[in-house]
């Protein structure tokens, strides 16, 4: 992670005056950058970029953004542009989907994780998310993703 930081869940207060709700980290699936997820407004999840979180405020003294309250660390899902469940991706493997957010250029992101290994949290752009392919390597047409019990 960025300068070697640890963030704790809570309420921060950036050096501009914004309060920002982190309730978690997340890792995009296709750049390998780290999220915070900033769940200030419930109905509009944004994701804050790590490296921008831990930088020296604009004075070049202290950090850009202070805690000023500690949460209880559980995350809070929001209602998503994307059914939340389980979903398959076309090569086989299963992911629990929780929801959407924004990053800060507006993007929207889905917020996921693999059902095997680590478990780690990711982010990928609901477009790719969404998307159809086509590998007739495999032989595969068909959406990237399906919600289980449903079929492509």
């Amino acid at each position: 992670m960025s300068n070697g930081h640890l963030f704790q869940t809570g309420w921060y207060l950036s050096n501009n005056g914004v309060s920002h709700h982190v309730v978690g980290l997340a890792q995009h699936s296709e750049t390998g950058a780290f999220y915070l997820l900033d769940a200030t407004d419930p109905s509009d999840w944004h994701v804050l970029e790590l490296t921008r979180f831990a930088d020296q405020n604009a004075n070049g003294k202290g950090p850009a953004y202070t805690l000023v309250q500690k949460t209880d660390g559980k995350v809070y899902f929001v209602t998503p542009a994307i059914e939340p469940g389980t979903y398959r991706h076309f090569k086989g493997k299963t992911y629990d989907i929780y929801g959407t957010l924004r990053d800060e250029n507006g993007q929207t992101l889905v917020l996921y994780r693999p059902t095997y290994g680590q478990r780690a949290l990711l982010l990928r752009p609901l477009a790719m998310f969404t998307e159809e392919v086509d590998r007739p390597e495999i032989p595969y047409k068909g959406p990237r993703f399906w919600l289980m019990g449903t079929r492509p």
